[in-house]
């Protein structure tokens, strides 16, 4: 039975084999430059790779790959956020501001935690006075006095780290500081005859900065010595007669600012003076310091119930000083981008000093040991438990 009329048959359409698709010279000219482009790009990384893996294939390992990822994930992740932060009750602990997170470091164990209060690393350690240095991409934790320290990322124990120094007793003389490069290669040792009680490397790791004391007849002198990496004398030389030195920040513009119990001194990276403030007359009891700027608590009136807080730039410039009505015991710097530049500790609670130099008093049940400020916030840190609070909630207190 043939097909119904009214069904459409279809249409047949010849092509002919011999048309070609035509072709815009122009464009075929670009695909090919490109095409030529790729290869070479190809060709390039090809030999990248193979450079890399020639030179530094003792670094380039499974577990620094896993370290890698983890560390990064680490670092982009934002968290589920903790408001508080449980951790084991330690003999001696103290807080360490870390990255955007921060460390508690304790006797017997070290701790990491980032911006949202999670977890990042744990490690067992056994020190008798802990103590801790922070950097922009790792953590030291030493014991002072001991013979022990270790290095930290966000996640883990490493080996690879950038430019630090460690100053130790020696047999040859009091004091050697020690430079070593991110390999762990010992590049430099400073020694010194005069009692070294503070040292600092500069963020580029270039210059050195060490604050020492000895003995001149009836007084001690207090000497600031600057030095280059791989050059065994010093640069540049200042001593001050009866000036104690309590610590060195090595600011992110290249500047180090020293705080000592009659000043405190600001140098550039070549070691020129850049600013002095006279601290004559006042009765410094905590200070805090950081690359981003410092902070240093003074006793305003015999019983100590009233406080000036002095605030400090990278610089070593004074910002401003305020007079509180708190009684403090400890002082810690507000975070680089914070509108607050200081948190002065107390028995209960927190006064929170802003940067337009205003006080708000934090009230809380527990006493807070430090406070680590964070992007996301500050923690207060006791010996057991860190938790978050907020200026919001914090009360104005009369001036």
């Amino acid at each position: 039975m043939g097909p119904r009329k009214n069904e459409l048959e279809p249409e047949v359409i010849r092509v002919d084999a011999e048309i070609k698709p035509q072709e815009n010279k122009y464009y075929k000219k670009v695909a090919e430059r490109y095409r030529t482009l790729g290869f070479v790009m190809l060709l390039a990384l090809v030999f990248l790779g193979g450079f890399l893996l020639v030179k530094y294939d003792e670094h380039i390992t499974y577990d620094n790959f896993v370290y890698l990822i983890r560390d990064f994930d680490s670092v982009t992740g934002e968290g589920d956020g903790q408001s508080v932060v449980k951790y084991e009750v330690q003999d001696k602990v103290i807080f360490e501001h870390f990255r955007e997170g921060f460390a508690v470091v304790g006797n017997n164990r070290v701790t990491l935690y980032d911006k949202t209060g999670v977890e990042l690393c744990s490690d067992s350690e056994a020190f008798s006075n802990p103590a801790a240095a922070s950097g922009e991409k790792y953590l030291l934790v030493y014991d002072i006095g001991g013979h022990t320290y270790s290095l930290y990322n966000s996640v883990t124990r490493v080996i690879d780290v950038g430019a630090y120094i460690v100053t130790t007793e020696s047999n040859e003389a009091k004091y050697v500081t020690e430079v070593y490069s991110a390999t762990l290669r010992r590049t430099m040792s400073i020694i010194k005859n005069k009692y070294v009680l503070d040292s600092a490397i500069s963020c580029d790791g270039e210059s050195i900065l060490l604050a020492s004391v000895y003995e001149s007849g009836a007084e001690f002198l207090c000497e600031l010595a600057f030095y280059r990496v791989g050059q065994a004398d010093s640069v540049k030389e200042y001593t001050y007669s009866m000036s104690m030195p309590y610590a060195i920040s090595a600011g992110e513009d290249g500047c180090f600012t020293v705080i000592c119990d009659d000043a405190v001194r600001s140098f550039d990276s070549d070691g020129d003076l850049v600013s002095e403030t006279s601290m004559l007359g006042e009765d410094i009891c905590y200070f805090d310091t950081k690359p981003w700027g410092s902070v240093l608590v003074t006793r305003h009136n015999t019983m100590g119930t009233r406080s000036r807080v002095y605030c400090f730039n990278s610089k070593g410039e004074l910002t401003g000083d305020k007079v509180i009505d708190f009684s403090a015991t400890g002082v810690a710097c507000g975070y680089a981008d914070s509108e607050n530049a200081a948190y002065v500790i107390g028995t209960h609670g927190v006064c929170i000093i802003t940067k337009e130099l205003e006080a708000k008093s934090y009230a809380s049940d527990k006493a807070p040991l430090d406070v680590i400020d964070t992007s996301t916030g500050p923690f207060a840190c006791a010996s057991d438990v860190s938790w978050r609070f907020t200026a919001d909630k914090a009360d104005e207190m009369e001036a």
